[in-house]
């Protein structure tokens, strides 16, 4: 049985490490890293290196995920997607 984890936000920080791990697990076939943004380059912009994480801009809020989901075969999801902003502020992402 072949094990593909698609893991949410790996343009951060969080997200990035988990993919990581996850993808250095020789049980898991396939990693599936998706945001938004593209993830920083370790090299250039200090990001977390994601092994053979392979990487996919989508919007978790648009049905384009559900094809991603469907074409990779994912079994298992691990959502650390988050947006966070002061209180007040205007939410990252929409504007």
């Amino acid at each position: 049985m072949t094990h593909t984890v698609l893991v949410t936000g790996v343009a951060r920080h969080i997200g990035a490490r988990v993919a990581s791990v996850l993808a250095a697990d020789p049980e898991i076939d396939r990693v599936i890293g998706v945001d938004t943004v593209p993830p920083p380059s370790p090299a250039k912009h200090g990001g977390v290196p994601l092994g053979r994480t392979e990487f996919v801009r989508v919007d978790l809020r648009s049905p384009d995920i559900a094809e991603v989901i469907a074409a990779a075969d994912i079994d298992t999801v691990v959502h650390v997607s988050l947006v966070s902003a002061p209180p007040g502020a205007p939410a990252a992402g929409r504007g």
